[in-house]
């Protein structure tokens, strides 16, 4: 590679044409194509501004145990 009229390095690598990626590591995530894919993005965007929790539908969601509360209030006579 020159540079400015100086000497051409040794040590670059022409990596044209390998692709490309958001890095090493870390799960990869298939993302859906064509209008079912563009559906999808719709109801988990517009879940996520009104709140609305989508991990049961997914299947993430263990089911939770009732819990119950004890209350030290005693009303004073």
């Amino acid at each position: 590679m020159l540079w400015k009229d100086r000497e051409g390095s040794s040590n670059v690598e022409d990596r044209r044409g390998e692709g490309g990626g958001f890095g090493g590591g870390g799960p990869r995530f298939p993302l859906p194509r064509g209008k079912m894919g563009l559906a999808v993005l719709a109801v988990v965007l517009v879940a996520g501004y009104y709140g609305i929790d989508l991990t049961p539908l997914l299947g993430l969601d263990s089911p939770m145990a009732p819990t119950q509360t004890s209350s030290s209030y005693q009303p004073s006579a």
